[in-house]
């Protein structure tokens, strides 16, 4: 049945239910308050779930004003239309789904609506039902826009006031938080130099190898590497920069796990470093410390980390030593015993010098233990990682 587009007078909320569509017209009030107060009209239909309506497709919808005519307009056959819409602060949007699928709707607002706003609104929608013959929807809505009361406009200045406020102290708070990158800048710059008279002592006494890693580790800092991934932890720490975006900032030398516990977890390149007291060095630079795993859900965390990890070094060094008492095993940053997550048969000090802690992948990423000076070679990389703590 062909019906004749009808409007029936509502104070807030119009629906319109025929056998198979939802017309509904609403608006967030009946009285707006000028100039402080937004409107918004919201006018949506629906084609509902039913094998006779299946076929059916919405063709258009629109909401229009008694004097100002079409106001926003969205039809199959064209994208969002406004017109006769004099004010800068108003938004329209809207979407047209030609099934059953979603709701169709369209939606408009004014931020500051003045008096010119006032009247009746009417929402319509145009449908091409199953039997492939068009019907047409209307509802309509009557608002008013007034002017405030001094007590309005009172009300109003009170809560700009606020905002205002509010804002000031966010402002405050940012300004503090930029120069407390500013000093985690200037800091950096001389942990660096700290850091790479320590390298340049370290090359002398090194074999060809050694010197020639502790070289990409110098010319890394010089493009201050180093420098962006310890300022990147500081805003991760501050700011709440993201893991993704942290790993972008921090490579090549070191890939970011996602937060676990307030904890951040950077994996070294298996280039950067195979001397594990260099490797607390690093991780200090980096506002942390080689990590220390301290319960099995932390472990757990770890290892499927390194799994996720595309082509990781072999072996990763963590806090763990016995250097100062054989078979004594702590943590090196904290100076407290170590939780033993060994692989089996280890630690076995192979070398009756393995005194640093490894995650070994060989043993599918539980504990291992090594060389706290570990010989590069093709056979075996060596990387390292650091604990963050917020």
């Amino acid at each position: 049945m062909k019906l004749l587009l009808a409007f029936v007078l509502c104070v807030l909320t119009c629906q319109l239910s025929v056998s198979g569509f939802t017309l509904q017209f609403t608006g967030n009030s009946e009285v707006i308050k000028e100039l402080i107060e937004p409107l918004t009209l919201k006018c949506s239909f629906q084609i509902l779930d039913d094998q006779e309506m299946e076929k059916s497709t919405t063709q258009s919808i629109y909401i229009f004003h008694e004097t100002k005519g079409f106001i926003a307009t969205l039809s199959k056959d064209q994208p969002l239309v406004t017109t006769n819409l004099q004010i800068n602060s108003t938004s329209v949007e809207g979407e047209l789904y030609y099934n059953v699928s979603k709701d169709s709707y369209l939606q408009i607002t004014w931020q500051n609506p003045t008096s010119s706003e006032s009247g009746k609104y009417f929402c319509g929608a145009h449908v091409q039902n199953s039997k492939e013959k068009s019907e047409s929807f209307g509802r309509m809505l009557t608002i008013t826009v007034e002017r405030p009361t001094f007590d309005d406009l009172l009300k109003n200045v009170v809560g700009i006031k606020k905002q205002t406020e509010e804002n000031r102290k966010r402002l405050q708070s940012n300004e503090q938080r930029i120069k407390s990158i500013e000093e985690n800048f200037r800091s950096n710059l001389i942990d660096l130099n700290i850091f790479k008279d320590k390298l340049i002592k370290f090359e002398e006494g090194s074999s060809n190898s050694q010197t020639e890693w502790m070289r990409e580790i110098y010319k890394d800092m010089n493009n201050q590497v180093l420098k962006n991934a310890n300022t990147q932890v500081f805003l991760w720490q501050h700011l709440n920069v993201t893991n993704s975006t942290l790993s972008a900032l921090t490579n090549p030398l070191f890939l970011a796990s996602t937060s676990y516990n307030g904890t951040l977890y950077l994996l070294s390149n298996a280039r950067l470093i195979n001397n594990s007291l260099l490797a607390q060095e690093i991780c200090e630079l980096l506002g942390g410390y080689l990590v220390e795993v301290n319960t099995r859900n932390e472990f757990d965390f770890l290892r499927n980390f390194l799994k996720s990890v595309k082509s990781p070094p072999e072996s990763v060094y963590t806090g763990g030593t016995d250097e100062d008492h054989e078979g004594y095993w702590i943590n090196r940053f904290s100076q407290t015993p170590m939780k033993t997550f060994w692989a089996s048969h280890q630690p076995d000090d192979g070398s009756l010098a393995q005194h640093c802690q490894t995650f070994w992948q060989k043993y599918d990423w539980y504990m291992d233990d090594l060389e706290c000076v570990h010989k590069p070679n093709s056979d075996s990389t060596v990387g390292f990682m650091c604990e963050i703590q917020k």
